[in-house]
């Protein structure tokens, strides 16, 4: 097992990802059809000043695809890799696009005062970014620390007009969230899980509390 933990981080050094303070810096891949030129243009510049961009890579073939998002892939067994005996709590907020800075930055100041390690990736063409909060099982208040920021991630990106769930779903520790981002609309949804499953035995106790 910890040999994969060293291939997913020798694969994320392999592109480029930068470790800070013990964990690895924002590394954001993103998927688009369009003219790649105009995006290509950008980290050129960033790298030289203040933002501190690091390179831009792009592909065309789905075997090229394939690689560049094997990083991406490897990231869970990376943040492990810091401290393999330690547990994990994943995030799954999204942004509009025009909150997604302030939303990390915000985060990563959040990420500091916690005391945490939290390394944050993200396919920001749908302004989707995770944080891979990891915590030490021996000490008794590290889960709920993790978690702690965990539900503040969620919390907001809602108040920026965003979602606690991308693309993961809500189950379980979500549903408390989901509840505030959709307000009243959560009586309709209920109303309707109530036509379709009287006798409540689809997935039941998941994503909306009856």
């Amino acid at each position: 097992m910890f040999s994969r933990f060293r291939d997913a981080g020798k694969r994320l050094a392999t592109w480029g990802v930068r470790r800070r303070v013990g964990a690895f810096a924002p590394h954001i891949p993103r998927s688009f059809r369009p003219s790649a030129f105009p995006i290509c243009a950008l980290p050129k510049g960033c790298g030289r000043c203040e933002n501190g961009g690091s390179g831009f890579r792009y592909a065309h073939r789905p075997e090229e695809r394939s690689r560049l998002w094997k990083a991406r892939h490897s990231c869970y067994h990376a943040n492990l890799a810091m401290h393999p005996d330690w547990s994990s709590v994943g995030t799954d907020a999204c942004v509009p696009i025009s909150a997604l800075v302030d939303c990390i930055a915000e985060t990563e100041a959040d990420i500091r005062e916690s005391g945490l390690y939290a390394p944050i990736v993200g396919h920001v063409g749908d302004g989707n970014l995770h944080l891979g909060i990891i915590y030490d099982d021996a000490d008794r208040t590290a889960r709920g620390k993790a978690e702690a920021l965990a539900e503040r991630v969620a919390l907001r990106a809602i108040r920026m007009g965003g979602t606690c769930t991308g693309e993961h779903g809500v189950g379980l520790r979500r549903i408390g969230q989901i509840e505030v981002e959709h307000g009243e609309a959560i009586d309709l949804m209920r109303d309707i899980k109530r036509a379709l499953d009287p006798a409540g035995i689809m997935n039941p106790g998941k994503m909306l509390r009856m």
